[in-house]
């Protein structure tokens, strides 16, 4: 499924990011398009909650609990 926030990531990666980062969803996504990453950590409450980490030049999502 798309959403809007993932077609703006689409456009922002074409414009050259390597990564997008969202929330707001409650919907955790992590999906490349062409040279980037659309991420998004879905909730930080209720069912599920995480978080992300950038190290090392990579992005991980982590289960929080």
């Amino acid at each position: 499924e798309i959403d809007g926030l993932c077609e703006a990531s689409e456009d922002i990666i074409r414009k050259g990011a390597d990564y997008v980062i969202f929330g707001h969803t409650h919907m955790r996504m992590f999906k490349k398009f062409e040279n980037g990453y659309y991420i998004n950590l879905g909730t930080w409450l209720g069912e599920g909650p995480c978080y992300g980490v950038f190290e090392n030049n990579k992005f991980e999502i982590i289960d929080w609990g």
